[in-house]
């Protein structure tokens, strides 16, 4: 049953055959986690504003490969592996932080609008640098996860 749709066909879908079966009939969809720093190869695209989140922008990465790591005892990528940018554009950071990635995509995919160079970068393979940043820590969250941080993008 493996299944590459977002949404199970609910006429399809048949609980029993599932617990019958075995993990080769269970979907698998990639990890999403935090990327070591160092340079990668990735494939980008783009989430547009939601009703959850409407003043952010993500921009997806989904690696290829790891090309180096900034510490060589880190664990290379496996393939697949996704994690999400977030551009949160009402405020002067997200937007200049984001800024940075439309200039370095405009100069390999041409001058357009912001949206333009969305759509058109949209499935294109990358070289990305990235570093990590420790989440905040609270007295709700005194053990916070690393997110990855984007230093550098550039289209191949």
């Amino acid at each position: 049953m493996n299944t590459t749709s977002a949404t199970l066909d609910a006429q399809a879908f048949n609980m029993d055959s599932l617990l019958e079966g075995t993990l080769d009939d269970l979907a698998q969809v990639p990890d999403f986690v935090a990327y070591p720093p160092g340079s990668h190869k990735v494939i980008i695209n783009w989430e547009m504003p939601t009703k959850e989140r409407p003043t952010t922008i993500g921009l997806k990465l989904s690696a290829i490969e790891t090309l180096e790591l900034n510490d060589a005892s880190s664990t290379p990528l496996v393939p697949g592996s996704m994690t999400t940018i977030s551009f949160k554009m009402d405020n002067e950071f997200g937007q200049s932080n984001y800024r940075k990635v439309i200039t370095s995509l405009s100069a390999h995919f041409g001058a357009g609008t912001n949206r333009e160079i969305m759509e058109k970068s949209a499935g294109a393979e990358c070289l990305v640098i990235t570093t990590s940043k420790a989440g905040k820590k609270t007295e709700q969250n005194p053990d916070p996860v690393s997110y990855t941080r984007l230093v550098e993008i550039a289209p191949v």
